[in-house]
């Protein structure tokens, strides 16, 4: 991903080898920085869960 470049539903954004994080001693948690929300409003996280892929909603907002 190159910054400034859209992306639509089902793009990956981030892939790591969780496995070799943890092997590591460290964490596996993705942090997600939003800098500007543009046309979006209400824009929710929602954390606490196992998520999997194409299946989990992680964020959600909606349009002004």
């Amino acid at each position: 991903m190159r910054e400034g470049e859209k992306v639509s539903a089902g793009t990956p954004l981030i892939r790591f080898d969780r496995d070799k994080i943890r092997a590591a001693g460290h964490p596996d948690v993705t942090v997600c920085v939003v800098t500007e929300e543009g046309s979006a409003r209400d824009l929710q996280f929602h954390t606490g869960m196992q998520v999997r892929e194409k299946e989990s909603i992680v964020a959600s907002f909606r349009n002004r």
